[in-house]
């Protein structure tokens, strides 16, 4: 493992200083492989669209299938530092305009190719500039990628990208490198794996959608890191039944374990807390009505332009019954859009709009609605615990006067479709580390899932004073942000639980520490190792 690893503050200090910062190499590859199971058989709620990195999401399961075959430049710990991956070193330059990487030597692609700077540079620039990739939201100014020696590439970028170990991490799979020949031919990348990760897809023991199976790659760096003979990813939509084959033993670890269901994993299975995310609405529309390059598709929402209003929805919601009615002991209530451990979580926060249904009239009728108003709201049903926490949302502002219409999307696409055009949106998420809590929960970019429609120009501002800042300054701009956000109710956090997964104790082990709120708790299947005497 690198050296001297440091907890999430201190790595980002080391990273965003303009100078260039030199990071420890893991250590090097083992002689031979290891001792091997046979197979490790992971169950997941949602099947990838696509097996192309740079076009996934951060769903734990469509990552336990790109990480099994692409190894990413810098892996995300626990703690939320970054350690070594393809990449050994690595550093920020030029107010966070460019960041330089050096390359791990003597890796292959697992068709036998070599990795080298030029290969790396190419599936940078191939991923951050593929329209469906999601780098746009968060690294909106890279520029390109260049090899600037055999095993040295540089990110340049027109303005800061301070998102960029992040995007480069096994979280987002920008940095899931795609061999040249994957590249020539970027069709096939829908299909099919080019990486240079521990495991090969075996695609005739494959059926999208449904299961994908992996074979140890011979041609991996570190063959010592190869635990299993075989891995097979099987997607299983209901969670009811993903539980169920837990317990049946036809699998050893499950994802997004939904919080109704927890109290019934026993046995020789452990629940693991990761990430805190939580319940939570987004306000798209800020000023009312439509304006010139709007979409058609689009419902307003002319109450929610006035702060007052915003206000109320928070101040009508008793966060506290919510939490210990849903969350089943894993809950705690926050109005807050960031998570424990990332950019802009402030504790104190925690109390900003207590429970006040009389004060919620009150606003309300002095923004002009004493009577309330009709809202419509898109929730996601296609999550762990669907929309169970809209609708209770839902109860306490009926009492104020305010009609919901509902659009429970029970699909991932339709849902990315409908929060789109919604002037409210209610949905679950997971912890984001700095400084991504504030780029995804204060609403940075316009027209993303869940932005604002027309971004809050203070925001903006404070947005792009913290990208050029050092660490500590930008925690502060982000803490200032998260204050102002809340004032103006840009948002109506409900509460903050972990991410639950569910795994066989006798058969495997996660090797994540069990703790809550670790800023990332994701387990890492390409870590998963056969539990003593399994």
């Amino acid at each position: 493992m690198v050296a001297g690893r440091m907890l999430l503050y201190r790595a980002l200090a080391a990273l965003f200083c303009c100078a260039m910062l030199a990071v420890s190499a893991c250590s090097g590859a083992g002689s031979q492989a290891s001792t091997q199971a046979d197979t490790l058989t992971v169950a997941t709620g949602t099947a990838p669209a696509t097996l192309s990195p740079s076009e996934l999401s951060t769903t734990p399961g469509w990552m336990w299938v790109v990480e099994l075959a692409y190894d990413p430049l810098l892996w995300w710990e626990p703690d939320g530092s970054y350690t070594a991956g393809l990449a050994t070193a690595w550093g920020f330059s030029d107010r966070n305009t460019k960041f330089s990487l050096t390359l791990r030597p003597n890796v292959k692609f697992s068709d036998g190719s070599p990795l080298t700077a030029e290969s790396v540079a190419a599936s940078l620039n191939y991923g951050f500039k593929n329209p469906a990739s999601r780098s746009r939201l968060y690294a909106p100014g890279y520029d390109t990628a260049t090899a600037t020696a055999p095993l040295q590439v540089t990110i340049s970028c027109r303005e800061a990208c301070p998102a960029l170990p992040w995007l480069l991490s096994q979280n987002v799979q920008l940095g899931s490198i795609v061999s040249p020949a994957g590249l020539a031919d970027p069709k096939r990348l829908g299909t099919e794996m080019f990486g240079a990760g521990p495991y090969v897809l075996n695609n005739a023991q494959s059926a999208a959608g449904d299961h994908y199976t992996f074979d140890p790659n011979p041609n991996y760096w570190n063959p010592s890191a190869i635990h299993y003979k075989r891995v097979v990813v099987r997607v299983i939509a209901s969670d009811s039944t993903r539980l169920s084959a837990l317990q049946t033993g036809q699998v050893d670890v499950i994802d997004n374990v939904s919080l109704q269901l927890a109290n019934t994993v026993s046995g020789d299975l452990s629940i693991h807390q990761g990430p805190m995310g939580g319940a939570a609405g987004f306000v798209h529309d800020v000023i009312g009505s439509s304006s010139p390059g709007d979409p058609a598709t689009r419902k307003y929402s002319p109450p929610l332009a006035n702060v007052l209003v915003r206000q109320a929805l928070n101040y009508a919601v008793d966060r506290q019954a919510i939490a210990r009615s849903l969350g089943r002991g894993y809950a705690d209530p926050s109005p807050q859009m960031a998570s424990p451990g990332s950019g802009g979580y402030a504790p104190d926060l925690n109390s900003f709009y207590p429970y006040d249904p009389e004060k919620a009239k009150a606003l309300l009728a002095q923004a002009g609605y004493p009577n309330g108003f009709s809202l419509d709201v898109a929730t996601n049903a296609a999550l762990a615990d669907g929309d169970i926490w809209t609708v209770a949302v839902m109860e306490y502002w009926q009492r104020i006067g305010i009609k919901v219409n509902l659009n429970s999307a029970k699909t991932i696409p339709i849902w990315v479709q409908s929060a789109q055009d919604y002037p409210l949106i209610f949905t679950q998420g997971g912890g984001v580390g700095t400084p991504m809590s504030a780029q995804v929960y204060y609403n940075f970019y316009e027209g993303r899932t869940y932005s604002q429609w027309h971004v809050d120009p203070k925001i903006k501002a404070m947005m792009a004073q913290a990208a050029e800042a050092s660490p500590d300054q930008a925690q502060a701009i982000y803490l200032q942000l998260s204050r102002y956000a809340l004032d103006q109710a840009y948002g109506v956090g409900v509460a903050r639980f972990p991410t639950l997964f569910a795994y066989d104790n006798k058969k495997v082990n996660l090797n994540v520490p069990n703790e809550k709120g670790l800023p990332n708790g994701n387990p890492i299947v390409t870590r998963m190792t056969p539990a003593t005497g399994s």
